[in-house]
């Protein structure tokens, strides 16, 4: 009995003073998106599912409004700033953006308001190691300019988009001497037109180059010179006329081409001086081109057209009269192509491009 009552006395003493603590869990951050359903030993940053609930953005907080993710460029290649204002004044914020790699500053318009539609416009293609971009009324004249540095230029730069522009403005050419009496035939030029902007030409020839004389009509698009320059005057000028109804958008020319053949007075089958080859024109050409070639006497011809792989696309033979004379292709595809002439003991090869 005594030993009974001894070991229940040092049970008491050794629980009395034990106390319970409830247990406790606290979950603090959200941000790692959908993880496991459970049970799990501690919540971690995805420990909930399939949620309505916006979890993202702060880690501390869950909210009601939903962060949807819209993209408005996926090749903006090493893109290291980005900046959004009205840079148009029209009421909706855009997007200004800074590549890197890409050497651009670029502005993204908001067309719609809702920032679904963008229209992509270049402010400076040409910013090396472009690093920054911001945005302020820098001059004060109550519209939003552009501000951008360039790691590799040494630069800081600020670009005026809506200020005071010229709507239309011109170029004069140098003038050329083509070193012969030309039969003038046509002239081409490639360019970006925008919309709301274009390029068009005038011309002129002469004699005596230090008097020109007037221009011609505005060329609106490329065209054959026949009837618009006097044949057999050698000296040549252009004048490129570019306009644009919107200040942030301009035309861009690329080349212009003049092409001519030497002038001999005569039309068609007269005489001409020697067999040539003029090639042909126009060069490059939108899928129909005229082969020119002239014979000093009454002779047999051969004209092949060859494409790159060696195959004959065209060829004709026959006997012609002396002077110059034209031969019309058709609906040839794109590429590159050889012409070749022979007549009696003359030969010559010259080459023509087709785009569309």
């Amino acid at each position: 009995m005594y030993s009974r009552v001894l070991i229940l006395s040092i049970f008491l003493v050794i629980h009395a003073p034990f106390e319970a603590y409830a247990g406790t869990a606290t979950q603090t951050d959200w941000s790692g998106g959908d993880g496991i359903w459970g049970p799990v030993f501690d919540w971690g940053d995805e420990s909930y599912m399939n949620t309505d609930i916006e979890c993202y953005g702060d880690p501390s907080n869950v909210t009601l409004h939903k962060i949807l993710e819209h993209a408005v460029s996926s090749d903006f290649d090493y893109a290291v700033s980005v900046y959004s204002a009205d840079i148009n004044g029209d009421g909706y914020m855009d997007i200004l953006g800074a590549s890197a790699y890409d050497d651009d500053i670029t502005w993204w318009e908001n067309d719609d308001s809702t920032g679904t539609y963008w229209k992509e416009r270049t402010i400076e293609g040409d910013f090396n190691g472009a690093i920054s971009v911001n945005s302020a009324d820098v001059d004060g004249d109550g519209d939003m300019d552009v501000l951008g540095a360039a790691r590799y230029d040494d630069d800081i730069t600020w670009w005026d988009l809506t200020g005071d522009y010229l709507s239309n403005g011109s170029l004069e050419s140098s003038v050329l001497d083509v070193q012969e009496s030309p039969d003038w035939q046509t002239i081409g030029w490639t360019c970006t037109e925008q919309s709301g902007t274009d390029v068009a030409f005038q011309v002129r020839a002469s004699d005596d180059s230090f008097n020109m004389g007037a221009w011609s009509v505005v060329l609106p698009s490329p065209c054959n010179l026949a009837g618009i320059l006097t044949e057999g005057n050698r000296y040549f000028q252009y004048r490129a006329i570019l306009t644009t109804a919107d200040s942030l958008l301009t035309p861009v020319l690329h080349d212009v081409t003049v092409e001519w053949l030497p002038y001999t007075g005569i039309q068609g089958g007269s005489a001409g001086e020697v067999a040539a080859l003029y090639g042909a024109r126009p060069n490059p050409t939108l899928g129909n081109a005229t082969l020119v070639f002239s014979l000093p006497v009454d002779s047999w011809a051969e004209l092949t057209v060859y494409d790159l792989t060696g195959r004959v696309v065209h060829s004709i033979s026959d006997e012609y009269e002396p002077g110059v004379h034209e031969v019309i292709l058709d609906d040839l595809a794109c590429g590159v192509y050889l012409i070749r002439m022979t007549s009696e003991e003359f030969t010559a090869t010259q080459h023509f491009v087709v785009i569309r």
